[in-house]
């Protein structure tokens, strides 16, 4: 498979000459919400409780930063503590994931071996939403549903910097999936 990124401009390889990889992703903790949420509930609290110290006068926050900053790590280190697995289960040969957007199909592939679990062409699909509540400031990541026919194809989880992959998933689809190209251009050359 042709990768894109060592293209000088992307977008030049057409499907019917090589498959070429545009877009891939690893899912985040984010991916796990029963200890994500909970995590970045505890990681909020820590960055509060010393930010709300740094407000008062300078003395008074001096000498109570020699109690809350330790108090905050305490709280920020159990956060990590409950991440850590997930977050290193990411390398691990069968819990690995990647989401993998191509200019002919988006994929699923696990493993160090990079196999297919799950693919979706771009022919297929209609359209790449964000699902409702699922959205993790704190990770910057959120759920990606494709659809097709307004049922559910494939959904990703935990997607990292979710708004700009959605983005990159529309527009390949407008590229090389579309059956049907449109009729008239929407700013013809002509008119400028």
């Amino acid at each position: 498979m042709a990768d894109m990124r060592t293209q000088p401009v992307m977008g030049i390889v057409p499907p019917s000459v090589a498959e070429a990889r545009i877009a891939e992703r690893w899912p985040t903790v984010a991916a796990y919400p029963f200890v994500s949420k909970p995590a970045a509930a505890l990681q909020t609290l820590a960055k509060g409780l010393i930010v709300s110290i740094l407000k008062l006068h300078w003395l008074l926050a001096a000498i109570l930063m020699i109690f809350v900053l330790p108090l905050s790590f305490l709280i920020a280190l159990a956060a990590w503590l409950m991440l850590a697995p997930f977050f290193f289960a990411k390398i691990l040969p069968g819990f690995m994931t990647r989401y993998v957007l191509t200019n002919k199909r988006l994929m699923v592939q696990r493993g160090w071996s990079r196999r297919i679990v799950k693919e979706v062409p771009l022919t297929e699909m209609d359209k790449v939403q964000v699902v409702a509540g699922s959205e993790q400031p704190f990770y910057t990541s959120a759920d990606l549903e494709i659809l097709s026919n307004g049922k559910v194809l494939l959904r990703l989880p935990g997607v990292d910097e979710y708004e700009q992959f959605r983005v990159q998933i529309e527009n390949a689809y407008i590229a090389w999936g579309r059956k049907e190209q449109p009729k008239e251009q929407q700013f013809p050359a002509k008119a400028s």
